[in-house]
C-alpha cells in the first residue's frame, strides 16, 4: 500500500499542472538515470504524454520493488537503448514492447 502511495505522489509530481519546479525535474530525472535512459530520453518523449508516464510510473514502481527486479529489468531497458539508438524512427514500436516486458515483469 505504502508502495502505491508513493507512486502516485511522484507521478502526480512528475505530471502536475504546476510548473516543474527542480523537485519535480529531480525526480524525473532520477528515474531516468537509473533506468539508464538518459541517451534516448528525448526520443522517449517525443512518443508523448501517455508514453512518458508509463515510463515514470514503471521505473517509479522499479526503483521501489529492490534490486532484484531493477537487476531483472535491466537487460530489457539495455535492450531498448540499443534498439532506439539504432533504430529512433521505430520508436514507438520498440518503446511499446519494452513497456510490455516490462509491464509482464512487475506483474
Amino acid at each position: 500500500m505504502f508502495k502505491s502511495v508513493i507512486c502516485v505522489l511522484i507521478l502526480g509530481l512528475a505530471v502536475s499542472a504546476v510548473p516543474v519546479d527542480n523537485l519535480q525535474k529531480d525526480l524525473v530525472s532520477t528515474i531516468v538515470s537509473s533506468l539508464g535512459l538518459d541517451q534516448v530520453w528525448s526520443t522517449i518523449t517525443a512518443l508523448g504524454s501517455q508514453t512518458y508516464l508509463q515510463i515514470i510510473q514503471i521505473g517509479t514502481q522499479l526503483l521501489f520493488a529492490g534490486q532484484q527486479l531493477l537487476a531483472q529489468a535491466k537487460p530489457i531497458l539495455s535492450q531498448l537503448v540499443s534498439d532506439l539508438l539504432s533504430h529512433a524512427s521505430d520508436a514507438a514500436p520498440l518503446v511499446q514492447q519494452a513497456i510490455g516486458q516490462l509491464t509482464a515483469l512487475l506483474g
